[in-house]
């Protein structure tokens, strides 16, 4: 990968704060320092057991596990390494508060990223009253992962000039070549397959989704199989639904799970709570038409209604069962036109987008 001229002056250095190192932010900070040159000191907390990443840390990017220094240890290693901006995640975490007030000090711009949706609730309506001033008071600007996060940030009084897009990118590993491949493949053959990617949490719902697919199939469509992929404290519960058509699979590496999704008929979240749901840029990117319920945040970027997918309300499982019904009645013409759709509305944003996003704030 060659490097372009970025129109930056020199070169840039830039420190990131975050509760845990993913496989999208992995391979989104590796594009920005090959491709933009930028040199990147990473502080992360360790991940849980259900996401058991094995991630290349020995790149040319300084990666520091928090638990592993004290409070001035990192603030000396953060002010040696001399930044040009400082990248927090949200606003919770009282260390990542404390180094956003330091570097704001020290007239370092600071971002802080975001993925909360406004729910017009007590507490919002609360915090709406400090909220502004409480995070000016660490951080200059606010990095938003699509419209429902700027419709909040905007409650709370940030300015446009204020204001980033596009925090999350699941359009990494070459994806788009993936969809083109398998999208071509399954024009002769269209496989039957419904797959859900994530926590086995009781807020993503993967058991509810194992209960309806297994409740259509008591009537109908025997030749679809659901996929589920991932750990988590659900496992038991999915495991009593289990049969030959419902397949269970544990945490997969981003690189195999790439080619795996993009093989796989449509993917489902059933989330009644997903502030944005990374997962689903990373399944439309492969080609994948999707099912999403009215909580997942990213169906606002990368879900029309009857285009490329269909959307049902969360927490309903009547919903769910017809939008299921609904998809796996659609002829494989119609099924490979919306995954088409879905590929073509995944290019939104790339690495390339992700990592001008945060560089707009130094131009």
């Amino acid at each position: 990968m060659t490097q372009e001229n970025n129109n930056l002056p020199e070169k840039k250095k830039i420190i990131f704060f975050t509760p845990e190192l993913s496989g999208y932010f992995f391979y989104n900070l590796d594009f920005l320092t090959v491709r933009y040159d930028v040199d990147i000191m990473v502080f992360y907390y360790p991940n849980g057991k259900d996401a058991p990443y094995r991630l290349d840390l020995s790149k040319s990017i300084i990666f520091n596990s928090v638990d592993k220094f004290k409070e001035e240890e990192i603030k000396d290693l953060t002010v040696s390494f001399n930044p040009d901006l400082v990248v927090v995640a949200g606003w919770n975490n009282k260390l990542f508060r404390n180094i956003g007030k330091m570097f704001k000090k020290k007239h370092i711009p600071v971002v802080m990223s975001i993925d909360n949706l406004w729910k017009n609730t007590i507490r919002q309506n609360i915090f709406q009253l400090f909220g502004y001033r409480f995070i000016k008071s660490f951080s200059d600007y606010v990095w938003v992962a699509g419209y429902p996060q700027y419709y909040y940030v905007k409650k709370l009084g940030f300015e446009e000039s204020d204001i980033i897009f596009n925090y999350y990118n699941g359009n990494y590993l070459n994806k788009n070549q993936l969809a083109e491949k398998y999208l071509k493949i399954k024009s002769k053959n269209y496989p039957k397959t419904i797959v859900f990617v994530g926590r086995f949490v009781e807020y993503k719902m993967p058991h509810i989704l194992a209960e309806v697919f297994d409740e259509i199939q008591k009537e109908f469509f025997r030749n679809w199989k659901l996929i589920l992929i991932g750990n988590g404290p659900m496992r038991e519960k999915i495991e009593q639904i289990r049969n030959e058509n419902i397949i269970i699979k544990s945490f997969m590496q981003p690189e195999e799970l790439n080619d795996f999704i993009a093989n796989q008929g449509v993917f489902c979240l059933p989330s009644h709570q997903e502030h944005w749901g990374l997962v689903v840029h990373e399944a439309v990117a492969t080609g994948l038409p999707v099912i999403l319920s009215d909580s997942v945040g990213s169906a606002s970027t990368f879900l029309i209604n009857g285009y490329n997918g269909y959307r049902f309300k969360s927490k309903n499982k009547k919903s769910l069962k017809r939008k299921l019904i609904a998809i796996m009645s659609d002829t494989d013409e119609k099924l490979l036109l919306m995954g088409e759709r879905s590929y073509e509305m995944s290019k939104k944003i790339d690495c390339d987008i992700w990592s001008s996003s945060i560089l707009s704030v130094l131009k």
